[in-house]
């Protein structure tokens, strides 16, 4: 059976209650306090956020208990309209036991996680001793580099125009320096500690569709030595599509405290 980390979120009218869903597959663990928290990305004027995790052992395959979280989601009354708008329930798989998922529709551990810390806070509650596979550290490590981390930000993407056009895009919109990442640099970042920047923003591939560098079949590491990124530590990975790209990385920065 395996040991799965998963993100609770939701507005604040969650507060009046919540139905535990207990099947054979899937039986809850333990659950975090709430985190109520600012709304991050999404349209204007959306109420507090309340966050928490929930650890759960399950026999059901990630792509499987994907489907049961939505499902649960749906009996809650979620409708989805628009990226990241208000409702009344968001389930994300965080991290599926020691399995790195990497396929078009799901990538486990969750692909911005490292640069949360309304995901990693309550996580690290009840998870902090779970290793993160991809990264290769434990939640309560992830948690205390997003809060303790150097003020500095990192760029990594397969393409080097693109990676310097959002390093230049962040630079306009946030204080602090930001580094384009790659070569022997990445080295000093092995492990925790001074020197490595608090967000590291990484794409590794051109296009959603796939393409040459789509990194469907390698491991981790490999993903990251074609980036120039250290075997270990947090990324937050972000989509290929420019908008898409640029907003997930203005509100990593935001989320991330810096």
């Amino acid at each position: 059976m395996r040991q799965a980390l998963r993100a609770l979120d939701g507005e604040s009218p969650l507060r009046r209650g919540e139905a535990e869903r207990s099947r054979a597959e899937v039986r809850l663990l333990a659950r975090s306090s709430w985190h109520e928290t600012r709304p991050i990305g999404g349209p204007a004027g959306q109420g507090a956020f309340l966050n928490g995790a929930a650890t759960i052992a399950t026999e059901l395959a990630p792509a499987d208990l994907v489907q049961y979280l939505l499902a649960i989601e749906r009996s809650a009354g979620r409708e989805r309209h628009q990226r990241w708008d208000a409702r009344p329930l968001d389930l994300d798989l965080l991290v599926y036991g020691e399995t790195v998922v990497d396929e078009p529709d799901l990538r486990a551990p969750h692909p911005r996680m490292h640069g949360r810390r309304f995901v990693l806070d309550p996580a690290a509650e009840i998870a902090a001793a779970m290793r993160d596979p991809e990264s290769g550290w434990t939640v309560g490590a992830l948690a205390r580099h997003l809060h303790q981390g150097s003020r500095r930000i990192g760029v990594a993407d397969v393409s080097a125009p693109r990676a310097a056009r959002l390093a230049e895009l962040l630079r306009q919109r946030f204080s602090g320096p930001i580094d384009l990442v790659g070569g022997c640099g990445a080295a000093l970042w092995e492990t925790e500690g001074v020197d490595r920047p608090r967000l590291v923003l990484a794409c590794d591939r051109l296009s959603a569709e796939g393409d040459a560098f789509f990194c469907a079949g390698l491991s981790p590491v490999e993903r990251r030595r074609m980036l120039g990124l250290p075997p270990l530590g947090p990324v937050v990975w972000l989509d290929p599509d420019w908008e898409r790209m640029v907003v997930e990385a203005a509100a990593a920065v935001e989320s991330s405290g810096l």
